[in-house]
């Protein structure tokens, strides 16, 4: 651990170095650029002209002097608690900061939203399921399980290269079209990664029995899985896509499709699965899931062609199919990021299991709880993802440090409001899943550990963002996994099954996790050069072969 811990150390200090980015042969490098006065009022979001009839979607505040405070500021290695407040008191004012929150919270609420509405796609498949029996309701668990940590979460992994590279580029490149190049990267990457994905899924009866696995449920696990195949790719397309508008600022898109397709699925799945003239029982939930996560594609699609989103694709291009390496640098480390974390949470799930079925139960109602809530800070981590991309890409170091210090706040108060939302519903909430009264007290009992949980989670998921922004998609890589498997899971172990904590030992483990977590990336952003960030975000952007954006 001290190890990992000095090599995580020198990796921030070599970027903290505030020298000059080698440039592209016969690229000049950018000169410092000059102060903003009055009468040079610019877009918050400064962009090339053809662009800027765009800006609007990102929304905008007035100019003001981001440079002559920066210049002087102390490194990034010399803060201590006192200059880092006198520090930030002096880069930021009220209406700057206030101006920013507005804009955060309005990009925010459609992307919440969204994500709600996106996870009722599956919620209702488990729905329909539920009341054909038992052993249909654990297969279509099984096969959810199996098919996040064999093929969602790396594929996830894979578009948060797309988070940084579109965001950064949008305002970023001189090229109208980039972001549209690197969509097409994506999806040539994500065509490629899902081929891998549907062989597993073809196939994971036989490995499910190999982890011994009940054969019934094995093979209903199997099924669902084989038709599930089916939609892999447009749902990983819709996630490209979705990055794509996200990074132009538009949020909504993805709310409007999803709120046409979320209740279609729900009566896709009634039809599907009960209603005579074409129930197909079993098979009949992951089909209409398929078909939802089609529907979800081209309608996303369509948007983009004829509605808004349109002006930054460009059209295909053989260019899409070179440097796919830069691509991949990024979303690798991003595969290992996610996947760290989903698969952690899976094990748990699992582990959970050895203590019993009222365990279990409780589990389950506290799992489906807390994804609920998660949508929150996620939906914050995704806004400010894709702020700080742009603003970064606009060579605007202080509005960049600013929006991503009010996103930290606002998840560290909207975590706090759900923890005490968790606290106040605890005594009845279990109420509302089981008239089971053993399970309704341990639901009690863990929705107070729970809480605990939501402030950590919120300010892991919202730093995570804020990382992949600057394109330290390697940095959060290296935070988590030592967090969840050297510390979370060892520990939940060690308390839930030595210690003889049970499920409190799990979920223990697993906040110290997570807090490990969301401290270490806490302590390496507060260690971040904003204006080293701008000119690696240059080298990336020029990397592209586009021009550097001249300073407004």
């Amino acid at each position: 651990m001290a190890a990992l811990w000095q090599k995580l150390v020198g990796l921030v200090r070599r970027d903290d170095q505030s020298i000059a980015l080698p440039t592209s042969p016969g690229v000049v490098a950018p000169a410092p650029p000059a102060s903003p006065t009055p009468d040079e009022a610019t877009p918050f979001l400064a962009s090339p002209p053809r662009l800027a009839k765009h800006l609007p979607h990102t929304g905008g505040i007035p100019s003001y002097d981001s440079t002559a405070t920066l210049i002087n500021s102390p490194s990034s290695s010399s803060f201590d608690s006192e200059s880092l407040y006198e520090h930030h008191r002096s880069l930021f004012t009220w209406t700057e900061g206030l101006a920013e929150a507005k804009i955060l919270i309005r990009l925010t609420c459609p992307v919440v939203f969204t994500y709600l509405l996106q996870s009722s796609i599956n919620m209702a498949s488990v729905f329909s399921l539920g009341h054909l029996g038992a052993e249909e309701l654990a297969a279509s668990a099984l096969a959810t399980m199996l098919a996040s940590v064999t093929g969602w979460a790396v594929g996830i992994g894979l578009v948060t290269a797309l988070d940084t590279l579109c965001s950064q580029s949008f305002t970023g490149s001189q090229d109208v079209h980039a972001v549209g190049t690197y969509l097409q990267r994506g999806i040539i990457i994500i065509t490629a990664c899902h081929v891998p994905i549907v062989a597993i899924w073809w196939h994971s009866e036989s490995l499910l029995l190999l982890l011994n696995q009940d054969p019934v449920v094995a093979r209903l696990a199997g099924l669902y899985l084989q038709y599930l195949a089916l939609g892999c790719l447009p749902n990983l397309l819709f996630e490209c896509v979705k990055r794509f508008l996200q990074a132009q600022g538009i949020m909504h898109a993805s709310t409007l499709v999803l709120c046409f397709v979320a209740p279609l699925n729900m009566a896709l799945n009634y039809a599907l699965v009960w209603w005579e003239p074409v129930a197909l029982g079993f098979i009949g939930a992951p089909l209409a899931t398929s078909i939802s996560y089609w529907l979800m594609f081209i309608l996303l699609c369509l948007y983009t062609a004829y509605i808004d989103g349109y002006q930054a694709w460009g059209g295909w291009s053989w260019k899409a199919f070179t440097k796919l390496g830069q691509f991949l640098r990024l979303g690798l480390p991003g595969v290992l990021m996610i996947c760290a974390e989903w698969w952690a949470f899976e094990y748990v799930s699992l582990t959970v299991s050895y203590f019993g079925n009222t365990s279990l139960a409780a589990q389950s109602v506290i799992m489906t709880t807390s994804s609920l809530s998660f949508q929150i800070p996620q939906g914050i981590g995704v806004v400010s993802t894709t702020r700080v991309g742009n603003l970064l890409g606009a060579g605007r170091a202080h509005a960049a440090h600013l929006s991503s210090l009010l996103s930290i706040g606002l998840a560290v108060i909207l975590g706090l409001s759900n923890s005490a939302i968790f606290v106040a519903i605890s005594p009845w909430w279990g109420h509302a899943f089981t008239s089971v009264p053993e399970v309704i007290t341990l639901v009690a009992q863990l929705m107070k550990v729970a809480a605990i949980f939501q402030v950590c989670d919120g300010l892991a998921t919202v730093t995570g963002g804020i990382l992949r922004g600057m394109g330290k998609q390697r940095l959060g890589a290296l935070l988590n996994i030592p967090a969840y498997y050297a510390i979370a899971i060892p520990l939940g172990l060690y308390l839930g099954f030595r210690g003889g904590y049970g499920i409190f030992g799990i979920w223990a483990g697993l906040c110290i996790g997570i807090f490990a977590v969301a401290f270490g990336q806490l302590f390496f952003y507060f260690r971040t050069n904003w204006e080293y960030e701008v000119e690696r975000c240059r080298k990336r952007v020029g990397e592209e072969g586009s021009e550097y954006l001249t300073h407004v």
